[in-house]
């Protein structure tokens, strides 16, 4: 049986959600209204400002990071331009957004 050896990448993180690994590993805090990359080098990078309390992650499949903006009930697309609106779910969600921003 092979030994698998477990190590941390990064630390000083609080309530990270929606974590999600692609092209390295992504952590969302929904205090600080951030979202992080962690790759494998330990680097830690901010690539995307939310407001209001981001949650849910998925990728598009040309790679641009969706995120859910949980209090404003919107999926945020992050390609490279600025951030713009993917879907507005304010009609069809009658509470916090909650769960994944995924697509298939």
């Amino acid at each position: 049986m092979k030994t698998l050896k477990t190590s941390v990448l990064a630390s000083g993180f609080w309530r990270l959600k929606a974590h999600r690994w692609h092209l390295g590993a992504y952590g969302c805090p929904t205090c600080a209204g951030k979202v992080f990359r962690v790759d494998l080098d330990d680097k830690v990078t901010i690539v995307a400002d939310v407001p209001s309390r981001p949650f849910g992650l998925g990728f598009l499949p040309d790679g641009d990071l969706l995120v859910a903006s949980v209090t404003r009930r919107l999926i945020l697309k992050f390609g490279a331009e600025k951030p713009v609106i993917h879907a507005d779910m304010t009609d069809v969600a009658s509470g916090y957004l909650r769960g994944r921003a995924v697509t298939r």
